[in-house]
């Protein structure tokens, strides 16, 4: 009889029982990070370090989605949180503008005043940093002289926006987010993911919004990224080689914390967990199975998805050829064909 589960997905780990590479030790260990912080109100930025396909996102949602639960102290700050998907955006400035964006309206229909103000004001900020882009692009509104130079409050007003008579700088409105933001009891904390899919100039942007338009008080960033794609993406601005991107991505990174190597016994695991899901009820000579199992070395593979790709490619070649076949000599075909 034929297993249901043909293929088996990608989809990070979600919840501490699906956590079948023992990853939430290691969560636990950035949440303390996260509440040894709670007084303190200057931003901060956590770079978990990893390779593709190593479970930097499963790890990101094991902190995410139970960090409420974490048992807290009496002195830490409640949280609010948000997952930012840079991914999701076709162009740098709608990253950068949809961020600012979601930010405000977290805070906007928070309960606390001072929130609630702060993020009125990351709204103007936002909408006063976007006009200062169009007056250095020369995207000027056709109301405007195309040969006058036009300060960025003036396009403000043009764009139909209200500084309510007050012609403030960046820096003064960015200052007045930062008081609102430190008399609040709570610390926002953004999960930032899948920066490795992000070309270079998406990737610039990015670390510059952490780093200075948006390192507001009482932000926590969350990064996941494999630093040496970063550094590579990057180093073209900073210097001559990929050290020099690496010397900039410090800058930018508080705290970077390496993933944690998948234990052997973990991985051992997984993979026949895995592997026995899409086997499951098919008619199987038992000399045959044993002797895959045999076979099965952790030493063979490099990541939890590759250990997916390669059941997949095992699975459907299975269910395409049928049962009566060495399953040894088909799933060790398919992994070298990958």
């Amino acid at each position: 009889m034929s297993n249901k589960s043909v293929i088996l997905n990608e989809i990070a780990v979600k919840s501490r029982n699906d956590d079948l590479l023992s990853y939430y030790p290691f969560a636990e260990k950035i949440k303390e990070i996260i509440q040894g912080y709670a007084s303190n109100p200057e931003p901060l930025t956590i770079g978990i370090y990893g390779k593709w396909g190593s479970g930097k996102t499963s790890l990101l949602n094991l902190i995410e989605k139970n960090i409420e639960i974490f048992q807290k102290n009496k002195e830490d700050k409640p949280y609010i949180k948000f997952h930012y998907n840079p991914w999701l955006y076709q162009t740098k400035d709608e990253m950068l503008f949809d961020f600012f964006y979601t930010l405000s309206n977290k805070l906007k229909f928070q309960k606390n005043q001072s929130l609630q103000k702060a993020g009125k004001l990351i709204l103007k900020y936002s909408r006063y940093l976007k006009s200062i882009k169009l007056s250095v692009s020369g995207g000027i509104p056709k109301t405007f002289n195309a040969g006058l130079k036009i300060e960025p409050h003036e396009i403000f007003k043009a764009l139909g926006e209200d500084l309510q008579g007050e012609q403030k700088s960046i820096d003064e409105l960015k200052n007045e987010v930062n008081d609102e933001l430190a008399s609040s009891d709570k610390k926002i904390i953004i999960f930032i993911d899948d920066i490795d899919r992000l070309d270079r100039e998406e990737i610039y942007t990015l670390l510059k919004l952490i780093k200075i338009n948006a390192d507001f008080k009482n932000l926590v960033f969350v990064l996941c990224l494999d630093p040496e794609h970063v550094a590579k993406a990057i180093h073209g601005r900073y210097g001559p080689d990929v050290k020099s991107g690496k010397d900039f991505l410090e800058k930018i990174i508080n705290i970077p914390l390496e993933l944690p190597l998948v234990e052997k016994a973990d991985l051992d695991l997984y993979i026949r967990k895995k592997l026995n899901s899409v086997i499951g009820k098919r008619l199987i000579r038992e000399d045959l199975l044993e002797e895959l199992n045999r076979s099965l070395d952790v030493s063979y593979f490099d990541s939890p998805r590759e250990v997916i790709r390669i059941i997949n490619s095992f699975s459907i070649s299975l269910y395409a050829i049928g049962d009566e076949v060495n399953i040894h000599d088909l799933f060790w075909v398919e992994y070298l064909k990958l």
